[in-house]
Order: structure tokens, then C-alpha cells, then sequence
């Protein structure tokens, strides 16, 4: 899956279509394509068409601009980088840190998102694992105490066969993405995020 662009100041993708002045800030509403409470996104991001060298600088809207740069340029020169941008609601801002304006663009890397799903099928296979233990624990402890009625333990066992289907729901699913997570296009998208390019 290629990254989606979310700005570009030379078409007016993400911000208004203009150049970003010299010391100007630049604000980006990513509240539609990260998941609610997103409190960071990874951008692939390009500074372009710098008039003076200088720095870029990523963080949550409305915040104090940091003392760290994201990325240093050059006059005249395209410099891209992989940047974990800072949200606040969903929103970050990009600072112009020279005496020039500069045009700016980015590309949410969809890499990170593919992680978070495979993470969340780690996470339901698990989350079942426990429920699993924890009920299977609870018939021991009854049949251990005589205190098992065959209709609770007929219900349990029922749950325990639903918990297991979604089990095997979530290791097909983690199996299905990993494979494709794991091909020769993913690996080349890992290592061109790595290396901060771009990828338009």
C-alpha cells in the first residue's frame, strides 16, 4: 500500500495553497486518518523549494514550537525525512525555522498502520488466551468444591468454544497480514521509512 499524501503547500493539499513563510507555521488536521486519541503519526515529510537554510520543526497544535529540529536544510535544497509528528486532537503544526519561505509536503506512512493491525490481532488471540484460562480456572475450582451445576458448566463451555473460534479468527488473520506485511514490497517500504524517503 503506498503512503497517502496529507500536504502539500504547492497544491494546497492539507493547508492553504501557498508558500510557508519565514518563520511561519503551518497547521495539519490528521483527526480523519489516524485512529481516535492518536497521539502521534509517523509522516514521511519534505522540505522543498527553501529560500535559506534552516529548519523544519514537528509538533502537537497550539503547542510551544520545540528547540529540536525535525529537519535541516539547506537553501535550494529538497531535503525528506521520516518524522513522528506530535498530535494534540489530531492536529500538528510545522514550523519554518529560517529567514526564507519553503514549500512543504507529506506522506503518512502506511507501514505504521499496517504494525497497529497486526498488533491488535496479537492482541484479540491474547485477550481470548486469558478469558480462556480464567474460565477454565473457575470450572476446576468448582468441580473441586462440588459446586458445579451441569447447566454452568454446559454455559462455560460454550463460551470456552467461542472464545476458541475467535481465536483461530485472530492467528489466521495475524498469519494472512504478516505474510503480506513480510513481502519484498513491505520490506522496501520499511527500509525507504527507515531512510526517510519520501515516496510520492
Amino acid at each position: 500500500m503506498s503512503p497517502v499524501r496529507v500536504l502539500d503547500t504547492r497544491a494546497g493539499t492539507g493547508a492553504p495553497k501557498a508558500a510557508v513563510a519565514a518563520g511561519g507555521t503551518v497547521a495539519l488536521d490528521l483527526s480523519g486518518s489516524v485512529p481516535a486519541g492518536a497521539t502521534a503519526a509517523v509522516l514521511n515529510v519534505t522540505v522543498t523549494q527553501p529560500k535559506a537554510a534552516g529548519f523544519l520543526t514537528a509538533f502537537g497544535d497550539g503547542q510551544a514550537v520545540p528547540k529540536a529540529s525535525s529537519i535541516d536544510f539547506t537553501a535550494g535544497a529538497s531535503v525528506a525525512g521520516a518524522v513522528i509528528v506530535p498530535l494534540v486532537n489530531g492536529k500538528a503544526d510545522f514550523f519554518n525555522g529560517s529567514g526564507g519561505t519553503i514549500a512543504l509536503w507529506g506522506a503518512q506512512a502506511k507501514v505504521v498502520g499496517e504494525l497497529k493491525r497486526l498488533q491488535d490481532c496479537l492482541g484479540e488471540f491474547q485477550d481470548t488466551e486469558v478469558q480462556v484460562g480464567e474460565i477454565r480456572a473457575l470450572a476446576t475450582a468448582m468441580l473441586a468444591a462440588g459446586e458445579a451445576p451441569a447447566v454452568t458448566l454446559l454455559a462455560m463451555g460454550e463460551v470456552t468454544a467461542g472464545l476458541a473460534l475467535r481465536q483461530r479468527v485472530a492467528r489466521e488473520d495475524f498469519g494472512r497480514r504478516f505474510a503480506a506485511f513480510a513481502g519484498i514490497d513491505g520490506q522496501r517500504r520499511i527500509s525507504a521509512l527507515l531512510r526517510g524517503k519520501p515516496g510520492r
